[in-house]
């Protein structure tokens, strides 16, 4: 098990460590168990958990989030 923080994180070293699309993202915690990947961000005062690889799951929380706005 792995766990990193990225509450003093700079948007470069997010972007460095995570990709670009964590730049203005407040990132808490990068961790890997397994294998697997949990990158824990705070949105609009929330915490969320994302799980697998931190890009693509950013994207497909995103979208989901999207999608239930436009309902």
């Amino acid at each position: 098990m792995s766990k990193t923080s990225f509450v003093a994180a700079t948007p470069d070293e997010k972007a460095q460590l995570l990709g670009q699309e964590f730049r203005n993202i407040d990132v808490l915690g990068f961790e890997v168990t397994d294998g697997v990947c949990f990158t824990e961000i705070l949105l609009d005062g929330e915490a969320f958990i994302l799980v697998g690889d931190p890009q693509e799951a950013l994207k497909t929380f995103l979208g989901g989030r999207a999608n239930k706005t436009q309902q």
